[in-house]
């Protein structure tokens, strides 16, 4: 099966315009993600340099957002799967409402995640953050499996599909990367507008854009491993008789 790219993003932006709950969720995890950013440089790591103090910023706004964005991706995944709709509020319910679903296993995954790249000086990092892409999916459709079994869910699905997960963020982290640069343009021109208003104003639109993109991916993924498991159900029926 090719995978549509240009399908998939249009379809992706059409449920963006369409569910305004996803715009406010994001940009609220916007806002919050410049907020603990600033705190982060300026007050905790301020006798770290260059990009370690980035990076340690980055953990700390992941450690603490990570049940908005599971949120975020959840929402995603419901309004493409023609679910119930999670209200924009939801992304603070998600700090006290099921435990495990909306925080354990997030931080878990990023722990692993980071753990694995520096142990394996990145390059592993990023082969288990794609193999864990489908986490917050997986765990919310099946809400009663335990981590280990969640994580191999998602191994699963995404083994042999990485690649293809990585080219459809391509496009997302173009605009990504243009966000960033026009904020530190506004930052060294030091122009009338705020460098953090436009982080806030392009995240809270691609945000939710490339997440409902990967939960796009998601259902497609589990119709090719639905495709194999009827392929290999009658070849295993054969062999047994």
């Amino acid at each position: 099966m090719e995978f549509n790219y240009s399908q998939i993003r249009r379809q992706a932006w059409q449920q963006v315009k369409d569910n305004r709950s996803l715009i406010v969720m994001a940009a609220i995890m916007s806002v919050l993600s410049v907020i603990i950013n600033t705190y982060c440089m300026q007050h905790l790591f301020v006798s770290l340099k260059g990009m370690m103090k980035m990076e340690a910023s980055s953990l700390v706004q992941t450690l603490l957002l990570v049940p908005m964005e599971y949120t975020l991706y959840v929402a995603c995944l419901r309004i493409t799967s023609q679910r119930d709709k999670l209200p924009w509020w939801e992304v603070f319910a998600a700090y006290i409402k099921h435990p495990k679903q909306n925080w354990f296993i997030p931080v878990a995954k990023t722990l692993s995640v980071v753990l694995l790249g520096i142990v394996t000086l990145g390059i592993g990092g990023v082969i288990g953050m794609y193999a864990l892409s489908m986490v917050y999916f997986v765990t919310d459709e099946n809400p009663d499996k335990s981590v280990d079994e969640v994580f191999k869910d998602s191994m699963d699905l995404t083994a042999g599909y990485k690649w293809k997960i990585f080219v459809l963020d391509l496009a997302f982290m173009g605009w990504y990367a243009l966000i960033v640069f026009l904020a530190s343009t506004l930052e060294v021109l030091r122009l009338t507008i705020p460098s953090d208003i436009v982080l806030v104003v392009g995240l809270m639109f691609i945000h939710p854009y490339w997440n409902a993109a990967r939960a796009l991916m998601y259902k497609q993924l589990l119709q090719l491993k639905a495709a194999d498991e009827a392929i290999e159900t009658p070849c295993q029926v054969v062999s047994e008789e």
